[in-house]
């Protein structure tokens, strides 16, 4: 195996995205309207964070995949990486469907319609399966050639949202359609999010050779290019919009939020990257190891998968006061990152109980 350091500044990303969207979930499903306050800043700073969470896991999803695929010694088409990832995405399917399933109803011979509906897990799984396909696909054109590819890719998909926002997909079956179209009510879909893990991909492309050494510099100009998209995205588009009117919809320049919260992602890996020699491996790192176990978790305790109950259906459904929320979110947080590690290092608290049974620990 290529010897590559491991990324803490990765790990330590999606740990800060995970813990993020616990937090996000169980404000925005808890919160009372009355709290809803837009003319609060505190209110509003939530808002806008929780809005980079879902970009920053898919960027990062696309970088993680590349770099360990890149890293591996055997490249091309026989790169074992392209069938873990492969199947990866297939289980993060299954992960997604098994998740809004309620096992009550199968008893009774029903399917319930949530189940057709795709989140942030089946869109992660066809993104992994949809870059393994390109990279297969890629196998014998030049690096620079497949960048070019994947940087074209998130840019087209970003400019042509107003086209396929509106989109229904009647003719197509439900379960196909709702990766498509929004109309089904759900909240993830291929586009645009399947952007984000392409520009990711091309990040880790562009970074494949780099060292830790290096990280200031790649961090200056991520910062640069965050900035950039944040401020002058809306220029850009209009400058294009100007030489190619027939491609891009007018409609984006009024809101291009998707290269806005691509600016965001960039800024957060800059800030993470600055810190890369800060993070040591730990339970804060592992908790960006172990995001799949995380989710899991978060969503039969929050929305009821699998079992159909769940906090949602017992906490007062006319919501809770701002302070409240955000207590219960830290609870929650740490409930759902006790439980998980707490699996995970079992063997290890088993070993300290005996121990104290043996008098090898004194009790204090």
């Amino acid at each position: 195996m290529n010897k590559k350091p491991r990324l803490h500044f990765i790990d330590a990303l999606r740990a800060f995205a995970i813990l993020m969207m616990l937090q996000g979930h169980f404000v925005d499903t808890f919160l009372s309207f009355e709290s809803r306050d837009t003319s609060s800043m505190v209110y509003n700073i939530w808002l806008y964070c929780r809005g980079f969470t879902a970009p920053v896991f898919f960027t990062v999803t696309g970088f993680v995949f590349t770099y360990l695929l890149l890293r591996h010694p055997i490249q091309g088409k026989k790169n074992p990486r392209l069938r873990k990832g492969f199947f990866r995405g297939l289980e993060l399917l299954v992960w997604g469907y098994a998740l809004r399933l309620n096992i009550w109803g199968l008893f009774l011979g029903q399917i319930y319609p949530n189940f057709y509906i795709t989140d942030v897990l089946h869109i992660i799984g066809v993104s992994l399966i949809v870059l393994v396909s390109l990279y297969w696909l890629g196998a014998g054109i030049p690096k620079a050639l497949l960048g070019a590819i994947l940087v074209s890719l998130t840019f087209v998909i970003f400019l042509s949202e107003p086209f396929y926002r509106t989109i229904e997909f009647t003719s197509l079956p439900t379960m196909i359609g709702s990766y498509l179209t929004q109309v089904n009510g759900g909240v993830f879909y291929i586009f645009p999010w399947l952007g984000y893990v392409t520009i990711g991909s091309f990040l880790a492309l562009l970074m494949n050779h780099s060292t830790k050494s290096s990280f200031p510099k790649w961090s200056f100009w991520l910062s640069f290019s965050g900035v950039a998209l944040i401020c002058l995205s809306s220029t850009f588009i209009d400058l294009f919009l100007s030489n190619f009117p027939d491609l891009v919809h007018p409609m984006i320049l009024k809101n291009p939020y998707l290269f806005h919260r691509l600016g965001d992602t960039f800024l957060l890996f800059a800030l993470f990257m600055l810190l890369e020699n800060r993070f040591r491996e730990g339970y804060f790192l592992e908790i960006g190891q172990r995001t799949l176990s995380v989710y899991i978790i978060h969503y039969i305790l929050l929305y009821g998968g699998l079992l159909g109950y769940g906090l949602k259906r017992i906490i007062d459904p006319n919501g809770l006061s701002g302070w409240t929320s955000a207590l219960g979110a830290i609870s929650f947080m740490a409930i759902v990152v006790l439980l998980v590690l707490g699996y995970y290092h079992s063997d290890k608290i088993q070993q300290f109980q005996t121990n104290l049974k043996q008098g090898k620990i004194k009790k204090s």
